[in-house]
């Protein structure tokens, strides 16, 4: 499993999970924005390969 976040203009910002295997289940990331600017984030989890499903963010500062 990875997670990817991206900027508006899809550039990867950060990526706290990086091709990790995981169990089946819930899991939690905490994720900093603190070095990053205020605005609208895009993120990318990619599990199996082949599942891809990209959700919008707002980071409030």
């Amino acid at each position: 499993m990875s997670l990817a976040v991206h900027d508006c203009l899809g550039r990867m910002v950060s990526s706290p999970v990086k091709d990790e295997s995981m169990t089946a289940g819930n899991h939690s990331v905490i994720f900093d924005g603190t070095q990053m600017p205020g605005g609208v984030y895009f993120y990318y989890l990619i599990a199996g390969g082949e599942r891809i499903d990209v959700k919008r963010m707002v980071l409030l500062k």
